[in-house]
């Protein structure tokens, strides 16, 4: 309550999250909140919750929301668009520094995991049953059907990949859960990164290393969706694993095509950056600071 600003997570199934804004409200002090700002992934009772969430934020100074996709869904549900502010919601992307397909790492990776010359579609993730592990299935059927040395790379770990090992093709290549240097240097074998449901942060993760992002088209994607600029550094396709594969097949043989598609992928990583959102994320502190001046 002493601090002169606050920045406090937008989740209000959080209920200190809700204490520390009205009270610092009541006591006349900024409060900013940072998040989604609305809910991406609403259930049935969304309306009436989405409602009760916008009143238990509507007192907070300021909203940082993650991208630009945030801003809408607000706005209409009342909030003062300018009182809200972009944050480009961002990670360490460091490690992935240097990578590039012919780097000795990612050519050692390829060795070891016996890819060859073979083109690369990665999926990443924490692979629970909600996140429809099966549609990698769909998706690498239908890309080997155009594209037959094609191999499909899985990173992540989760109870949904059990249907994977089931399954147990030999053009999939199950890694786990990898981080830091070692996601990236995965992920720098691939030609692209595909999403068989709901994108988040893996998009950036992908886009560090220079992969165009192939995701499918839904309501309930998290905001970083925004990073995708359709036809730029991705493509947004029609929620069908075989559309989705088809677009790689496309995408991969065209070397012009797929080396732009990654330059522009690569700018995007290097744009949101962590220090560039966290002046984002300074902006509005400056703002509450010197009205209180």
């Amino acid at each position: 309550m002493s601090a002169d600003v606050v920045i406090v997570p937008d989740n209000v199934r959080v209920l200190s999250n809700i204490a520390v804004i009205w009270l610092r409200r009541l006591l006349g002090k900024p409060v900013i909140t940072w998040g989604h700002g609305v809910n991406f992934q609403p259930r049935a009772s969304g309306k009436l919750l989405a409602r009760l969430r916008s009143l238990l934020l509507r007192p907070a100074s300021r909203h940082l929301v993650y991208t630009s996709a945030c801003v809408e869904p607000m706005v209409k549900l009342g909030f003062d668009t300018r009182h809200i502010h972009i944050s480009y919601n961002a990670i360490d992307t460091s490690p992935a520094v240097g990578l590039t397909a012919s780097h000795p790492d990612v050519m050692a990776f390829r060795e070891t995991h016996t890819l060859g010359d073979s083109p690369c579609v990665a999926f990443l993730g924490s692979w629970y049953a909600s996140k429809r592990p099966e549609r990698i299935l769909e998706f690498g059927k239908a890309l080997r059907r155009q594209i037959p040395n094609a191999r499909v790379l899985v990173i992540g770990g989760g109870d949904g990949l059990a249907v994977l090992q089931e399954e147990g093709a030999s053009w999939l290549t199950l890694l786990g859960p990898l981080h830091g240097r070692d996601k990236f240097i995965a992920l720098s074998a691939a030609s692209c990164l595909a999403i068989t449901g709901i994108a988040g942060l893996n998009i950036l993760d992908a886009m560090a290393v220079g992969l165009p992002v192939l995701a499918p088209r839904r309501s309930d994607h998290s905001p970083e969706i925004a990073f995708i600029e359709h036809g730029v550094n991705g493509y947004v396709t029609q929620d069908c694993m075989t559309e989705m594969a088809h677009q790689a097949a496309v995408l991969i043989p065209d070397a012009d095509r797929l080396t732009v598609l990654q330059q522009a992928a690569k700018q995007t990583a290097m744009q949101l950056s962590i220090a560039n959102m966290a002046q984002h994320l300074l902006a509005p502190v400056l703002l509450e600071l010197s009205n209180a001046r």
